[in-house]
């Protein structure tokens, strides 16, 4: 049954109604804890934003069944998506999902790290302020977050008018 689904799906000329429709299998194979087909099926998909979308699914079932490692691994890709979209906006969503994936793991530090990435990678004042609001998804986790986050602010500010 999947398989015939698949193949019709295949068939779909529509770029943005593939797109969908390949990743609603991925993420329905995620839940059915079927990794490696969901992997298949989001590694199909062309369009990186979508296919960072269906990676983030897998990742979330993946923590959700206590499967950190494979989890991980997805998420580094997913990251890599993340940079190579030209929107700003686009990029800050998805890193906000991949934020939820890591406060789902409980993995804090990740989630540190991330936004440090993040914002050493920002080359424009606008991008670099709009991550600066992903500091305010640590706040609530360790609020003494709260003088460095004032701090990098201002510093961004300045490095980008200097």
């Amino acid at each position: 049954m999947w398989t015939e689904a698949e193949i019709a799906a295949d068939k779909i000329v529509l770029t943005d109604t593939k797109t969908r429709t390949l990743a609603g299998f991925c993420t329905l194979y995620a839940q059915a804890q079927e990794w490696s087909r969901a992997k298949i099926i989001a590694d199909s998909i062309e369009q990186p934003q979508e296919k960072a979308h269906a990676l983030l699914a897998i990742s979330a079932e993946l923590v959700r069944a206590q499967q950190w490692g494979q989890a991980e691994v997805i998420l580094a890709e997913v990251e890599i998506w993340v940079h190579c979209l030209k929107n700003n906006q686009d990029k800050v969503i998805l890193l906000y999902r991949i934020l939820d994936v890591l406060e789902m793991a409980g993995k804090l530090e990740n989630m540190l790290r991330l936004v440090q990435h993040a914002l050493q990678r920002a080359t424009t004042r606008i991008y670099a302020i709009q991550l600066l609001s992903l500091v305010t998804r640590l706040l609530p986790l360790r609020p003494e977050l709260g003088i460095a986050y004032s701090e990098a602010f201002a510093w961004v500010d300045t490095f980008l008018n200097g």
